[in-house]
């Protein structure tokens, strides 16, 4: 029973993808000019104010001094010296569509190989198995990652203090990983 090159180089490629989430991470912006790049005219977002109350409104205007939001009908303005923090709602689609397609190929290159065994066929079985699993995979985590938000800071006052705590994997073990920043 030998091992095909094909399987080998998919499963190499599919533990490549994983990791590369980690390395694409965002800082959030410090100042209003630098968050003119990403913030656009009617997009919805949270404003945290120095007094911890947060407003959740679209945007209607923003400047390097000020921003202001369409809330309930009424704008409500904000200058960057009384913000603390702004946060926007991202659907997760794209993360698990390509994590729904990495274990798809993974899936279809176990499947494929099996098959492949069986019939004694190159190519066409493993071929097959990875595209329907592939793309079976792709889109069930396109639609989980549709149904699931997640807010995104993309603002955060300088001499604000954040804690952050993500579990990290490595071949050696798991374990927590914590950042803060004051």
């Amino acid at each position: 029973m030998t091992i095909s090159r094909v399987p080998v180089f998919a499963l190499a490629c599919c533990c490549l993808v994983g990791p590369a989430g980690l390395v694409c991470a965002q800082t959030e912006a410090r100042s209003f000019e630098e968050i003119s790049r990403e913030l656009r005219r009617g997009k919805s977002v949270a404003v945290t104010n120095d007094a911890g109350r947060q407003v959740k409104g679209r945007v209607t205007d923003l400047s390097p001094a000020s921003l202001t939001l369409l809330v309930d009908g009424k704008e409500e303005q904000f200058t960057e010296a009384n913000v603390r923090q702004i946060t926007e709602r991202r659907r997760n689609t794209l993360t698990y569509g390509v994590s729904g397609l990495a274990t798809g190929v993974i899936a279809g290159v176990f499947v494929g190989s099996l098959l492949q065994l069986e019939s004694g066929s190159r190519g066409q079985v493993l071929g097959l198995s990875l595209l329907l699993f592939g793309g079976a995979g792709a889109g069930i985590g396109a639609a989980i990652g549709a149904a699931t938000t997640h807010e995104r800071v993309v603002y955060r006052a300088q001499g604000a203090t954040t804690i952050a705590i993500a579990p990290l994997t490595s071949p050696r073990g798991i374990g927590l990983g914590a950042r803060v920043r004051f």
